[in-house]
């Protein structure tokens, strides 16, 4: 158990017993203290978490009102259940989860199994909210996704039987779904198989054009079933990358005039203010530049 919560990252809150602070303890605090509390109360959740999913069923009853590991740890024979008994909790959990879903597909969705990322109100989706487009809807829902640690792309959308034109989209966790079974079980790869991403992750929201031509959030599943990315390393993820045309055409010029590729991608590094805030990462300068 200890090698995987420092696997995780996750064995000082363990050892240190972190406790949360009072209304009035959080508002004092510095901005740096602030962020150090972001970082804990995730850390804490994850914790969480990741011993829900070895809790047989009595005990999970005793403990559905816990909020944090700490408070886990007060309660009474918090067992753990083998591999097995676990895995089979798990799968009826999903099971239960996806029938949840399909008879109440216009509520936000969660389960005490899942990690729910915390986020500010002003940039966490809600059921009800209106946007302009579907294209302000990704934007929106993609800075969620920035600020909790994951990348999303483009679900399955609905089509007007009369008009054809699109009347529902939805914005899907990047890690939903899993590799399709050929490509797992294939023999004859020429190339090294890449590292399986998705574990079927149901986080999404769903927008529906309504009679006011405006995109309407009917659905908004918060819940993850793997862990998000730290905020050093979100820039990384696709959906928060964007090598535009503008980039292209600077970089070129630059590399016309002799400049080496690695003074072209610190330059723009620099310009940006730090690597995270650059938009792109060295890889998709170098596809888009052909190197």
């Amino acid at each position: 158990m200890k090698a995987l919560f420092e696997s995780q990252d996750l064995w000082e809150i363990i050892t240190d017993e972190y406790e949360e602070p009072t209304t009035e303890q959080e508002a004092a605090y510095t901005v740096e203290q602030k962020v150090n509390l972001k970082v804990q109360r995730k850390k804490d959740k994850k914790a969480l978490f990741l011993i829900y999913q070895g809790l047989n069923d009595s005990t999970f009853k005793q403990i559905t009102e816990v909020t944090s590991f700490g408070e886990m740890e007060s309660q009474p024979n918090a067992g753990v259940e083998n591999h097995n008994g676990r895995q089979t909790n798990h799968n009826e959990h999903q099971t239960n989860h996806n029938e949840h879903q399909t008879n109440h597909n216009e509520e936000t969705i969660s389960h005490p199994y899942d990690f729910i990322p915390e986020a500010p109100k002003e940039v966490k989706p809600i059921v009800g909210m209106v946007f302009i487009s579907e294209n302000v809807a990704y934007d929106f829902y993609n800075e969620y996704a920035r600020w909790c640690g994951f990348s999303i792309r483009k679900g399955s959308t609905r089509n007007s039987m009369k008009t054809g034109k699109t009347i529902m989209q939805s914005f899907i966790c990047s890690k939903e779904g899993y590799r399709h079974r050929k490509h797992i079980e294939a023999t004859d790869h020429k190339k090294r198989p890449r590292a399986m991403t998705r574990c079927d992750c149901k986080a999404k929201i769903v927008v529906h054009k309504n009679g006011s031509d405006r995109w309407e959030v009917k659905t908004f599943v918060e819940a993850h079933s793997h862990n998000l990315m730290s905020p050093s390393k979100v820039h990384y993820l696709r959906s928060h990358r964007h090598f535009t045309d503008s980039h292209k055409v600077v970089m070129d010029n630059m590399r016309k005039a002799g400049i080496g590729v690695a003074k072209v991608l610190n330059f723009f590094t620099n310009e940006a203010g730090g690597p995270e805030k650059m938009g792109f990462i060295d890889e998709d300068a170098r596809n888009a530049l052909k190197i």
